[in-house]
């Protein structure tokens, strides 16, 4: 196909994106796009105030720098081949830009000699694909029960887990851990940790896998933190480590076991930045 998948995330983390032919990309790395992807929720609806998007602006372009880095193919959809992007080149959504954001915040840490690693953990419910699935989905789990780690309900379902694993492998996704989790239709993966950057876009790639193949297979895969108030909710994990420019972990320790140094600001520095996020974690 003469087509590339060009894919960015919002400020929600959603992947959004379009095709774009081979020749465009052959005279450029940079693609535009309407910045309302900036100024819009889960349901595309506008915010009524924006800094710097929103109908007083009109809507313009912003500007995508393609990471040639990111380059994948897709197996599920006939080796389709992906690129991911994001704004550091444009000065005004360079900010707002998650993974943009994130580079940035790498850089600070390479200026300390540092480098952030990432594992992450993703938990979700899958339904089986009818009419009124959405509707009553309670009624339309893949499997029944409670049944955290069991072999026998994965088997129940093994051509639906085989080819989620296998193709997300194909991916770059590196899973390093699957099971069902307790609860009717829950599955859990944990994914291999790794640089900050890597992790997040493996992170960002696995819930678009894992939703299109779960699709092809008739399931409705749904990473909604709380859909039922009777049962366990989507846990989204997420572990950060340091390591030096050497790749040695950095920890400090005092003679009685008390952290010390980097290890200490670091700590403080996690729980200090909880604190605001609570409000988007709960």
């Amino acid at each position: 196909m003469q087509y590339k998948k060009i894919g960015f995330t919002d400020v929600d983390g959603v992947l959004r994106g379009k095709y774009v032919h081979d020749s465009k990309l052959e005279k450029t790395n940079h693609i535009e796009h309407c910045d309302v992807v900036f100024g819009w929720d889960l349901n595309d609806r506008c915010y009524d105030k924006d800094s710097v998007t929103g109908w007083n602006k009109g809507f313009g372009d912003a500007l995508l720098t393609i990471d040639k880095t990111t380059e994948r193919t897709i197996p599920w959809e006939n080796n389709t081949t992906l690129f991911l992007g994001d704004y550091h080149q444009d000065e005004t959504f360079k900010h707002v830009c998650p993974r943009s954001l994130l580079k940035s915040i790498i850089a600070e840490y390479d200026k300390l000699g540092l480098v952030p690693k990432v594992g992450f953990e993703y938990e979700w419910f899958n339904f089986n694909k009818t009419d009124d699935t959405l509707q009553n989905p309670k009624d339309h789990t893949i499997t029944k029960g409670m049944f955290g780690y069991s072999l026998s309900k994965l088997t129940e379902r093994k051509e639906f887990s085989h080819q989620l694993l296998k193709e997300l492998q194909a991916f770059k996704i590196n899973v390093e851990g699957f099971h069902t989790e307790t609860g009717p239709g829950v599955y859990e993966a944990a994914l291999r940790y790794t640089d900050a950057l890597e992790a997040a876009d493996q992170a960002t790639l696995f819930k678009l896998g894992v939703k299109e193949i779960a699709y092809q297979n008739n399931i409705i895969a749904s990473f909604m933190a709380k859909w039922n108030a009777d049962l366990p909710g989507c846990g989204g994990h997420i572990h950060v480590s340091l390591v030096d420019k050497d790749n040695l972990p950095v920890a400090n320790y005092t003679q009685d076991k008390k952290i010390e140094g980097i290890s200490e600001h670091f700590l403080s520095g996690i729980m200090e930045g909880c604190i605001p996020l609570f409000p988007l974690y709960a």
